[in-house]
């Protein structure tokens, strides 16, 4: 069932990868690659092993995959553990999956399937505790080791066929859950008479390969439902997903696409989960959940080097919960237009543009009755959103290696609640109305004389207004802008030795439309600043031996705009004219981190690097008028290092290992905090 709402999520919230970038065409509405067929003969494994400070973690798993006969057997060996050794109680976690099956084609008929699928997997828990269960009784105050399970095992038949040369699969079988909220460390036979256990049924059918049309006709679709039943405390699930894509291209070049998808799940279900101090099972309230998403566009062949796009999307997500005193259920809509233009390879310039506009809604307990004051209120949340974006890029690539780029980004965002209530008092709405615009400004200029050097220079800034609409709420309207300004240059100083230089400063300021409002207290608007540079120097001295040299600087500080307009006429009167009108710091923080290594390449692709990183964070804020240095309990860290990479071109093998000594030298607070790093990673396929 995750696998499902894993499923779902994925079709559900496709419409919103096209929300993100307006002057790209959506990817969903692209023709599904062909999803490969898995290779029947082959054995992988995988792991990853990590120890950072107080804290281990292993991932293991295996994968066999063999076709013997006429029977595809597959199966998998999944181990994952983990210690947290931050708290007391010296957390444990363990995973175990064994998740199979074996597949019988053409059997019992040419076109259909038998196979048999087995799912056992276990979470476990293990922690200290100061209370011991021993023999079925809790003895208080004694220290011991418990821990908390949740096991889960499915077993059962599959039956695949092909129906007008569409595959289906329908499986179901037993599903059976162990858990117990309290495992002592010394297990007795009462213990294992007492173990809670539950069995029920769960089926499951698959429909479709979205990666292959259908019909002879560029469809494509996909289909699944799930259903779960058991008896501990009445878990019951029932779901569905599906998405169905049609392509269609016209005699005249233009393109038509449509997509569907729709996702439901109805039910509740329980898991191990921590109420205060205790471990217990937590049921999620039944509800009913529904996701539906249509998007149909049509993409035009370019004409006179202009390629126009028009894509519509509706989207609509439900939520139902069956206690109807539970204030949760939720609706929400979407409608979006989205025009996108691009220009071919053959045009003058290179331009990119789109333009959205996209209503909203929300309908807070659209199943309820408004009877009563409380849900009233919460329904006061309902409101109507209008969101509008448009994106232009033009850029022109020039034959002696110049190129130039200026980006130029609007929205507006704004939302209105429309709903009020008749209290005692008067009537009550939603001061929650707002407008936001943003502007944002991007230009890029670079320039590549062969592969002696290269230098990119970029430049931009934005403007983001927030406006409330009610008067009551307007003291909080504010304007923040941006600035930022960088480059990547490369140099070829000799034939072994290249340098590389990345500067980047950003500055954000604030100010409040209202500043009267902010004077009493004293509320002025924020600003920081952020500059960084990093140099890197690379020395060939010999073939397969590199030599790197890495500097990087980093300051950053934060504070306030003293101007007179956030001052009251006392302060004026008194304090004189000092700090006003400039920006005061709070805080400044200077980061210096130094990097040497060395690496040798052998065996083709397998590698060798040895290195030391020295780190050093000094951080001043302004404590009654004065800077006072504060460590934060940062140090000089020192971490040398040895790191080994195999990635051979003949051999499916990839192994990754690194150890790393933390040496902290805190001086300031005259303490020492080291650790190690380790890790460990490697995949074989055979």
């Amino acid at each position: 069932m995750l696998q499902l709402a894993k499923t779902a999520i994925t079709l559900v919230c496709l419409c919103a990868a096209g929300f993100a970038q307006v002057s790209e065409w959506p990817g969903d509405l692209s023709i599904p690659l062909p999803q490969p067929p898995p290779d029947s003969n082959i054995t992988t494994f995988e792991t990853n092993q990590s120890m950072y400070e107080k804290s281990f973690k292993s991932s293991n798993e295996l994968q066999f995959r063999r076709t013997i006969d006429g029977y595809f057997l597959q199966q998998s060996a999944l181990y994952d553990f983990s210690v947290d050794g931050w708290t007391n109680e010296n957390l444990q976690n363990h995973a175990v999956d064994l998740h199979g099956s074996v597949v019988k084609t053409g059997f019992p008929f040419q076109r259909t399937s038998l196979g048999l699928e087995w799912l056992p997997s276990v979470a476990f828990t293990r922690r200290k505790r100061e209370v011991l269960e021993v023999d079925g009784s809790d003895t208080a105050g004694v220290p011991g080791v418990v821990g908390d399970y949740k096991g889960a095992f499915r077993f059962g038949p599959s039956l695949g066929y092909n129906l007008f040369d569409i595959p289906v699969t329908t499986g179901g079988g037993l599903s059976l859950l162990v858990f117990d909220t309290l495992l002592p460390d010394q297990l007795s036979d009462l213990y294992w008479s007492r173990i809670h256990h539950d069995a029920g049924f769960y089926v499951s059918s698959d429909i479709g390969d979205y990666g292959t049309p259908h019909f002879g006709a560029p469809i494509y679709f996909y289909g699944k439902i799930n259903a779960q039943s058991q008896q501990w405390d009445k878990v019951d699930l029932v779901g569905g997903v599906g998405a169905l894509f049609y392509a269609h291209g016209f005699a005249s070049g233009d393109s038509l696409f449509l997509l569907v998808a729709d996702s439901v799940m109805n039910g509740k279900d329980a898991h191990l989960g921590e109420t205060g101090e205790k471990i217990t099972i937590i049921n999620n309230d039944g509800r009913l959940e529904n996701s539906l998403m249509f998007k149909t566009g049509t993409r035009l062949k370019p004409r006179a080097g202009l390629m126009p796009g028009l894509v519509y999307t509706y989207a609509n997500y439900s939520i139902v919960f069956w206690d109807k005193e539970k204030l949760g259920d939720v609706m929400n809509g979407k409608h979006n237009l989205m025009l996108i233009l691009h220009t071919d390879s053959a045009f003058v310039v290179d331009y990119q543009g789109g333009l959205s506009i996209e209503s909203q809604n929300e309908n807070r307990l659209h199943t309820h009755d408004i009877n009563e004051l409380e849900e009233q209120q919460v329904d006061l949340f309902d409101y109507d959103g209008i969101r509008m974006e448009m994106s232009h890029f033009v850029g022109k690539k020039f034959d002696f290696g110049l190129v130039v780029g200026y980006q130029f980004d609007i929205m507006r965002f704004s939302r209105i609640y429309k709903d009020s209530v008749a209290t005692e008092v008067g009537w009550l709405k939603s001061e929650q109305d707002n407008d936001l615009v943003s502007r944002n400004h991007k230009a890029t200029v670079s320039y590549a004389c062969t592969e002696v050097c290269s230098l990119a220079l970029f430049g931009g800034g934005g403007v983001y207004r927030s406006h409330f609409l009610k008067a009551s709420r307007s003291g909080n309207n504010s304007i923040d802008r941006t600035y930022n300004v960088g480059m990547h240059a490369k140099i070829r100083l000799f034939d072994s030795v290249t340098l590389y230089e990345t500067i980047n400063a950003r500055a954000n300021v604030s100010e409040y439309e209202f500043p009267e409002v902010h004077r009493d207290p004293f509320d002025p608007p924020p600003y920081s600043r952020i500059f960084s540079s990093l140099l890197r120097i690379k020395y060939l001295p010999v073939e397969k031996v590199a030599l790197q040299f890495k500097w990087n600087l980093k300051y950053d500080d934060e504070g306030i705009w003293a101007g007179r307009e956030y001052r009251d006429s006392l302060y004026l009167d008194t304090a004189g004219t000092d700090n006003l009108d400039k920006y005061l710091l709070n805080n400044k923080t200077w980061e210096y981190i130094l990097d040497l290594s060395a690496t040798w390449t052998f065996l083709e692709n397998a590698g060798i690097e040895v290195g030391t990183e020295f780190k050093d964070v000094y951080f001043q804020e302004v404590d009654r008028g004065e800077w006072v240095a504060n460590s934060l309990g940062f140090g000089y860290l020192l971490v040398p290092r040895i790191g080994l990479n195999i990635t051979p071109l003949q051999r499916p093998v990839l192994v990754s290992a690194l150890c790393a000594a933390h040496l902290d030298f805190n001086e300031r607070l005259n303490t020492q905090d080291s650790f190690w790093e380790i890790s460990i990673s490697g995949s074989f396929r055979f």
